[in-house]
């Protein structure tokens, strides 16, 4: 079997994970940052501060000297919500909805499915792909849908949802001008209208909180 050669990278500022607090390094906190590493093929093999270590050195096929440069994770590495690929298998698949029409239409399809389901849920839609105003749906727009369930509809990002007036009553939202609805309300937003009435969109961490399965 060929061991891949090591390749010695030293003389950098090595962006790293703080083990100690489980927090990425503060951009300050130049001690949490690493000053040399190793890479064997495509693995970082190891990683340190400070003077490299005679035995790490005697093994470097390759030296290459940082000259006090940063160092970053790839950021090609993609940003997935890998906890959602189960649960989505039993929402409503929105994605490629071109029209109002058409999310109405697929919720209604789910509704029918699945008859006894307490929640309608469903994710996937982009509002610039619905129908030529490209704004995002509203409660209103779910209200309008003919079913009498909750409608709970997350956006393809998963940090907006869009809900109706059972789900807002449900979720304990009052559905009429309240100061609060202009304040962040659990780390998120929820967006009103002119009158401060929530439209039904709930934002960043407001959605987990107001989530029929959290």
């Amino acid at each position: 079997m060929t061991t891949e050669a090591t390749t010695l990278y030293e003389n950098g500022l090595v962006w790293q994970w703080m083990p100690r607090t489980g927090r990425p390094s503060e951009p300050r906190d130049f001690a949490g940052y690493a000053s040399w590493f190793t890479t064997s093929g495509e693995t970082i093999s190891a990683v340190g501060h400070g003077a490299v270590p005679q035995d790490v050195r005697a093994l470097a096929a390759t030296v290459v000297d940082l000259q006090g440069h940063a160092v970053l994770p790839g950021l090609q590495d993609s940003h997935i919500h890998l906890y959602h690929m189960g649960e989505v298998a039993h929402y409503v698949d929105l994605r490629g909805t071109s029209s109002f029409d058409d999310l109405s239409a697929r919720v209604m399809v789910h509704a029918a499915k699945f008859p006894l389901a307490d929640w309608l849920v469903g994710f996937g839609w982009e509002q610039d792909k619905l129908s030529s105003c490209a704004r995002y749906p509203s409660r209103a727009d779910l209200d309008a849908i003919p079913v009498s369930r909750p409608i709970y509809l997350w956006r393809t990002c998963f940090h907006i949802a869009v809900v109706n007036s059972k789900a807002l009553a449900v979720a304990g939202l009052d559905i009429s001008p309240h100061p609060a609805w202009t304040q962040p309300v659990a780390g998120g937003v929820v967006d009103v209208d002119g009158d401060g009435v929530p439209t039904g969109i709930l934002r960043e961490s407001v959605t987990p909180v107001h989530h029929p399965l959290a």
